[in-house]
């Protein structure tokens, strides 16, 4: 398997670019809604390990929902940052589970009715009692597509984890084009893009959602988020011994992590280019469609969001830490490039490589700027 430890990549600076204009604050509610999600883990009994609460406060659960669901009021806020922060504790436990599990999961997030609350155990109940949050203000056919949605989601990650399986035994990584098929899936953007409807009260029309244009926008949005997430989990997944992007272009073109991180900032730039293409096309397609103009600025707030939290977040930091290293965002700091603010009509999000101070391997971090 193709880790940091083969390449020992040379220090590079790799740019991320955003539209200024997506740049939101933190939502005003961001903090409550933390504390609020914390108690609600702590009663379904979720956090009764010192492992789950180390997670929870890791997390950084106000950055988590406050930024990527600025545009969200206080209700729909506390509901779509419960069904993220379940997400990311249910993906870490979800190995073993099989084909039945997921017709669970896909009721409990659909919210039937009839579905058993005591027999799911607690993380399906706290999905159901999620979803009775939403079905307050999204008819049943929102409800059914969010649920296959999250069985799609299940099913990438079964297969990206049985694909894992198969290529640490084979000592490899995955051809990047299988790889990014994959996790334009199993990074999950496709359901979190159905909740922004709910979370901002912009049901869309049936005729938008089989638009072409819609689907072009989707799988941007998804490319743009799991290369933000990819580039961060780089120090976690080589300690892992897990699959990465930028192992998978180091590895089919022969080169180093730095110069596989600089294809990943154009494969960026290139679904950058294709979200805001299709947003500009839907935007003079449907100039009267007052849901589509709020879905599409929250679908934009979404993804510089996501890129701020990853970014900044302690989740990816802590592994950083544990090979030696100091993380601070913003300074500069072992060896790091400080980050400029932005330039005009962009925000420079950066990822620098930042040399060890002993004997281990170079890793990569992320540090974010905001506007003044």
């Amino acid at each position: 398997m193709l880790t940091a430890l083969d390449l020992q990549p040379t220090p590079a600076t790799i740019t991320l670019r955003y539209p200024v204009q997506w740049y939101t604050p933190v939502h005003p509610h961001a903090a409550s809604t933390e504390a609020g999600t914390q108690a609600w883990l702590a009663d379904l009994r979720l956090l009764d390990s010192e492992a789950a609460v180390l997670k929870f406060r890791h997390l950084g659960v106000a950055r988590y929902g406050g930024w990527p669901l600025y545009n969200a009021d206080a209700e729909a806020l506390a509901t779509v940052t419960r069904f993220l922060t379940l997400w990311i504790f249910y993906d870490d436990m979800l190995e073993g589970h099989g084909e039945s599990h997921e017709l669970l999961a896909m009721a409990a997030v659909r919210g039937e009715p009839a579905f058993d609350v005591e027999a799911g155990g607690p993380y399906l109940r706290a999905w159901w009692e999620t979803a009775c949050r939403y079905r307050l203000r999204m008819d049943r056919a929102w409800c059914e597509r969010l649920g296959d949605r999250f069985g799609d989601w299940l099913r990438a990650v079964r297969e990206e984890a049985e694909q894992l399986r198969v290529l640490r035994c084979e000592g490899r990584q995955p051809e990047p084009g299988a790889y990014i098929a994959c996790r334009r899936r199993s990074i999950g953007v496709l359901p979190t893009l159905n909740l922004l409807e709910y979370a901002c009260g912009c049901a869309l029309p049936d005729e938008l959602r089989v638009h072409p244009a819609m689907a072009a926008l989707e799988r941007a949005a998804s490319e743009l988020v799991f290369i933000q997430n990819d580039l961060v989990s780089v120090p976690k997944d080589a300690r892992d011994r897990g699959v990465n992007l930028v192992f998978s272009v180091a590895q089919a073109r022969g080169c180093s992590l730095a110069a596989a991180c600089h294809e990943m900032e154009k494969m960026h730039d290139t679904a950058l280019t294709g979200f805001t293409n299709a947003a500009g096309f839907l935007r003079m397609e449907f100039p009267d469609c007052a849901p589509l103009m709020q879905w599409l600025e929250a679908a934009e707030t979404m993804c510089h969001g996501f890129a701020r939290w990853h970014l900044s977040n302690t989740r990816y930091e802590w592994v950083l830490i544990d090979l030696g290293i100091a993380v601070e965002a913003g300074t500069r700091n072992a060896g790091c490039v400080e980050i400029t603010s932005g330039t005009v009509g962009e925000e420079r999000i950066t990822t620098c490589a930042v040399p060890a101070r002993s004997a281990a391997p170079s890793t990569w971090t992320a540090y974010s700027s905001a506007p003044p």
